[in-house]
């Protein structure tokens, strides 16, 4: 085995071992088929996957409780030129947000995708190949999701804090 095919093998395993041992507080892993069916998993649990092909969706869903804000968390120690595109969907498949994560959006860093939800209900994380340059990213991920709720009653509103953290423009 060649140093670069050892060295990226190498990557993997540590970046594994990286998610056992860290502080998050669940760690779990990306289920084949959720191709079609989205796998579910709990707000700010994280999940380890990867991509098996320039087709291949992993697609996640989350039961938010009520109107407010879902926050993706996606990250990759993968330095490739190709990426994920890390989406949220609601329940009938319009995309509320879609980022790119790949070599020149720093993935190790991680990137923080905020999206506005009107109401409660069931809403699809889906992480795909970003496929500019016809391959696709193959090394682990993580991806989590993290709900703020706002709170509607009788003539007033109450933002929770945080509301707003990672949202530009406003």
């Amino acid at each position: 085995m060649d140093y670069f095919k050892l060295t990226n093998y190498l990557n993997k395993i540590l970046w594994a071992l990286c998610l056992v041992t860290s502080s998050w507080t669940v760690i779990g892993s990306e289920v084949e088929p959720n191709d079609v069916t989205p796998q579910s998993i709990d707000f700010g649990q994280s999940i380890v996957g990867q991509l098996s092909s320039t087709d291949d969706i992993d697609k996640f869903s989350v039961e938010a409780s009520a109107a407010g804000t879902i926050t993706l968390a996606f990250s990759s120690n993968d330095y490739d030129v190709e990426g994920w595109v890390v989406e949220l969907l609601d329940n009938s498949g319009n995309i509320l947000s879609s980022s790119e994560c790949n070599a020149s959006t720093a993935c190790v860093d991680g990137i923080s995708v905020p999206s506005g939800i009107s109401s409660a209900g069931t809403y699809i994380v889906n992480i795909k190949a970003n496929t500019g340059y016809g391959g696709y990213a193959s090394g682990l991920y993580s991806v989590s999701a993290t709900q703020t709720a706002v709170t509607i009653q009788a003539g007033t509103t109450t933002i929770a804090d945080g509301f707003f953290k990672g949202m530009s423009g406003l």
